[in-house]
């Protein structure tokens, strides 16, 4: 990751869907539990090694969500049912 926070990465593993037109990854539990709202967050940090930056959205169950736009699925050579390793940090100078 480019800026260290000063704040513990969350690494975890997770699979990317299709759902209508969009593809989007779901956090695992323990993955939203250690970000620092139940709402949306600003997040940076790296899908399989390619870096970005993104809000995270509330599922509504205590957890989040992302919408992996076609350019970083092409940078990161992912697609719908393919699992993915991320490392992400709160961008805690980001209000949302």
């Amino acid at each position: 990751m480019s800026k260290p926070t000063g704040v513990q990465p969350i690494r975890f593993e997770a699979t990317l869907y299709t759902i209508d037109q969009r593809t989007v990854l779901r956090l695992p539990e323990t993955a939203s539990g250690k970000l620092p709202s139940r709402g949306q967050v600003a997040v940076q940090g790296t899908i399989n090694g390619h870096g970005f930056q993104t809000v995270l959205e509330p599922d509504g169950c205590f957890g989040h969500w992302v919408e992996i736009d076609r350019k970083l699925q092409q940078t990161a050579a992912l697609s719908a049912g393919d699992t993915a390793t991320l490392e992400i940090e709160s961008d805690r100078k980001s209000v949302v």
